[in-house]
């Protein structure tokens, strides 16, 4: 749930930098949760690794 709203928020490149910092941002952009789709994909899999911290 809180990935996701990361995800709405922060561009590809910055994503993986937020993640780490583990900001949650609350903002959607409606035009940005059209590629939250694509995005999560790519994520879950680089999330595995962090998921457990």
């Amino acid at each position: 749930m809180h990935i996701d709203m990361v995800l709405v928020k922060v561009p590809r490149v910055n994503m993986a930098v937020l993640l780490k910092e583990k900001k949650v941002v609350v903002k959607s952009n409606k035009k940005v949760i059209k590629k939250v789709s694509k995005i999560r994909k790519f994520v879950k899999k680089k999330l595995k690794n962090k998921k457990r911290n």
